[in-house]
């Protein structure tokens, strides 16, 4: 695990996500390339998939902030508490498709167009795949998603112990049990 910067203010969750990001928006360009979709149609998607991403993390720091209020109403609701993946994939769907179905009649229905079998839409779960997986190892690296401590031989090694790690914050990918995890290894003081 590495949830120390790198360089400057740089973390290797930061790396990974934005790795994330440029490998969907480069499954995107290959299967659409692949499966000859019209290229205008492959550019809104893009487009769309850019705004998509910015105000899904934006999003994903919304639904975290009101967990964070949920748990801990004296604190005050604040943006600050880090990203959760739930809300980032939320709010990312709804804008994408919010400006699909405000552009529909323009782009003639070609999202889900039966002519080749639906290939937009088929295309589109690979790219939140592959940007979802690499955003996961972030999370490794950054500490808070890492699952059960095993002394099998599977396990990896870390020289981070659990309290250590969940002085993060909860990141992306942070399943609903692993912030209960936060919050609990959060009053122990050290």
């Amino acid at each position: 695990m590495l949830p120390d910067a790198l360089f400057w203010k740089v973390h290797m969750y930061g790396i990974m996500v934005a790795l994330g990001v440029l490998a969907a928006f480069g499954v995107l360009y290959l299967y659409s390339k692949k499966m000859k979709i019209d290229l205008s149609f492959t550019d809104f998607l893009f487009y769309d998939g850019i705004v998509s991403v910015l105000l899904g993390f934006g999003c994903a720091a919304l639904f975290q902030g009101v967990y964070n209020y949920i748990e801990n109403p004296a604190a005050g609701f604040s943006l600050k508490g880090g990203i959760t993946f739930l809300g980032g994939m939320l709010g990312g769907a709804a804008v994408f498709i919010g400006v699909y179905l405000l552009l529909r009649r323009r782009l003639k229905g070609r999202l889900v167009s039966t002519e080749y079998g639906f290939p937009a839409l088929s295309v589109l779960p690979c790219c939140v795949l592959i940007g979802h997986s690499l955003g996961r190892v972030g999370c490794f690296f950054a500490g808070c998603c890492y699952g059960k401590p095993t002394d099998s031989w599977l396990g990896v090694p870390s020289r981070y112990t659990r309290l250590s790690s969940m002085r993060r914050r909860s990141c992306s990918s942070c399943s609903p049990s692993a912030r209960i995890c936060c919050s609990r290894s959060s009053s122990v003081t050290t």
